[in-house]
Formats: structure tokens, sequence, C-alpha cells
């Protein structure tokens, strides 16, 4: 069996049904995956306007299916990556999905009812993304298709004498499935996750749901779980009121989280702790803002024009975060 996370599995899975589909459409074995078969197949990708990135996993998820079906990996194809690049160079890359850094996180305060259930529920997760630094698969399940052996529940979460951590029992860089402990610390700020995990048991206590820890971690008032479709679309809807430009989605606080690390001078060693990177691929998530390159370009001069802004960025309002152990 290949050494896949359960999210990974799951992404191959719906892939591989649309190829089936598409197959049994086409009155053609899905097996052995021919090269005029799978051809046709992302011609059709093309025709719905999937993009470079998308036809790619879908060429992932037959190569999947093809190995563990005992095929074996599909001969490589000119052809079929004649066809990609054109894909490629038709419809161009995704969009740059936008980071959501701890000063953007600060400003949805400015749009949340901390006193409302689904509000605190929101907040929580974004706060749990952001300084776990972690992949919306590993905290969210899609709903519906909770699973209390992959998805986090109530039993993965422990509190410790200042913060708590949570146990990822499927990760993507957990290839042997041991789990991996996230511990999260307090921070001074208004946004930190210590205080919204609070804040969200408080609710959580007073809406009546069960404390079994097997239940899910994140819930609605009814007890049914969060999913991370509802969360994508809280979040988008928050970030655009809150002013965050450009496209975002629940890994935008996983990208903010490095941008934000970054920020305050984590070293490359820090970063990749944070966010468990094995090698250097975090600083493709570095964003730097229009704002932001503008002020360096200005500040190309002698390093005590730096220490100015550095000193005038020190004196606001603003609390940067701190990413502490517990």
């Amino acid at each position: 069996m290949l050494g896949t996370a359960g999210s990974t599995n799951g992404l191959y899975a719906a892939r591989q049904r649309v190829f089936l589909e598409f197959c049994k459409a086409n009155v053609q074995p899905p097996l052995p995956a021919t090269e005029s078969n799978v051809a046709r197949f992302m011609e059709l990708l093309i025709s719905q306007n999937r993009r470079g990135g998308t036809i790619e996993g879908y060429l992932a998820a037959i190569r999947h299916l093809s190995i563990v079906n005992g095929w074996g990996e599909p001969p490589k194809s000119g052809v079929l990556n004649l066809i990609l690049k054109g894909a490629k160079k038709r419809l161009g890359p995704l969009p740059q999905r936008a980071a959501v850094t701890h000063r953007d996180l600060f400003q949805f305060l400015n749009f949340l009812d901390l006193t409302s259930f689904d509000d605190t529920l929101f907040w929580a997760l974004c706060t749990m993304g952001f300084f776990g630094a972690l992949r919306v698969s590993e905290y969210l399940g899609p709903n519906p298709g909770f699973d209390p052996n992959v998805h986090l529940t109530v039993g993965d979460r422990r509190w410790g004498n200042r913060g708590f951590e949570v146990l990822l029992k499927s990760s993507k860089t957990d290839q042997s499935g041991v789990g991996v402990l996230i511990p999260v610390g307090p921070s001074d700020s208004p946004v930190c996750a210590v205080k919204a995990m609070r804040l969200w048991d408080a609710m959580a206590l007073r809406g009546g749901l069960s404390l079994d820890l097997k239940a899910p971690l994140f819930r609605f008032r009814d007890g049914s779980p969060a999913g991370s479709r509802w969360f994508a679309r809280r979040l988008a809807q928050v970030a655009e009121a809150a002013g965050v430009e450009g496209v975002v989605k629940p890994h935008s606080l996983r990208i903010g989280a490095a941008t934000t690390a970054n920020q305050l001078g984590f070293s490359t060693r820090q970063i990749k702790s944070l966010g468990r990177w094995s090698s250097d691929c975090f600083s493709k998530y570095i964003r730097v803002s229009g704002k932001e390159q503008g002020r360096l370009r200005g500040s190309l001069a002698p390093l005590s024009s730096l220490r100015g802004e550095s000193e005038k960025r020190d004196k606001e309002t603003y609390s940067l975060p701190c990413f502490p152990s517990v």
C-alpha cells in the first residue's frame, strides 16, 4: 500500500471516481491506463476549464489507482506531457492564495460576535489553524465524512499548565501514522489560540455538547461536526469584510503563519519547525504585500533608515504574536 495520508487518499478516491465514471461512459476499461484513454480524459478536464495543477492531480490519482491494483506505474508519455503543457498555457496557473496574517486576524475581531456560538466556533478554528500552522485536513474533515480515527476529537486536545496540545492522527508529513503532537502556547495579544479555545470550551459546555472523547472537537450546536467547506465559506466572507486581498482559503492561515513568523524574524529552522516543513519549500508561502515591497525598495539606503522604520513599527498599538510552546 502506498504511504499516503488519509486526506490524500480521500482526494485520490474522489478523482478516481471521476475517471472511472468517464471510462464507464465511454465503454473503456480504466486499467491498464492507456495513453489514448487518459488523453481523452485530459481533454474532457480541459473542456471543463480545469487548470494544469488540477489536471496533474488527476494524473497522480490515476497513477495511484494503477499501482494499488497491481498494474504498476503507467509509462511516461510525451503526448500526455504536451497536453498538460498546453492546458497550463491556455488556462494559466491557479490564482495565488492570500496569506491571512496575525494582523488580518486582529481585524477579523471587528466582524465577529464572540457571544455567538457559530462565531466562537469559527474563531477557535481560525486561531487553531494559524498558531498550529496546520493544513485544514489536519483539524477539520469533510461534512459528512467525520471519522474519529482520523479527525480531531475532544480526546485529541489536552490542556497543559499554560496552553494545550492537539494530537494529529493523520498528517501529510506523518507517513508512518504514529501521530504528531502540536503544542500551542498563550499570546499576550487578543489574537490567541489558548483564549479562543477556552472560549470555545465554555460555549460548547453552555450549549450542552457531549464531552465524549470520541466526539468531534469542533461541532455545531446540534452536535454535527464542523466541516472544511463551511469553514472555507465563512473564512472567505470574513476575510473580504476585513479587507484581505486575494483568494482566501483555509490554507491561507498556514501561509499567514509562515509570513508572520518571517516578519517577526524567525530563523529558517524555526519556521520549518513551526510548520513541520522538511525542506525550504515554506519560502513559497511567505507573502510580501505591495506596500511592504514599496517600503523595502524605498529603504535601499543605509542601515540606519531600516532601524528607524523598525522602531516606528515597534511603537504601533497593534501587538505582534508569539508562537510559544505549551
